[in-house]
């Protein structure tokens, strides 16, 4: 399951983003994940002109 929920760069670049949130600026883990969730979801939505990759 790690293997493909982190495939790509973006991905563990969320997930970097996270633990930097909480372990060195002690944020919330609430916050965190609202902010980091929120970001994710912009940076994976779909755009007009892309062209999707398949998923399996």
């Amino acid at each position: 399951m790690a293997q493909k929920t982190l495939e790509r760069l973006g991905d563990l670049f969320f997930v970097a983003l996270a633990v930097i949130g909480i372990n060195v600026f002690h944020l919330s883990v609430l916050y965190v994940l609202f902010g980091v969730g929120a970001l994710a979801i912009g940076w994976h939505r779909p755009r007009a002109g892309r062209k999707e990759s398949p998923q399996s």
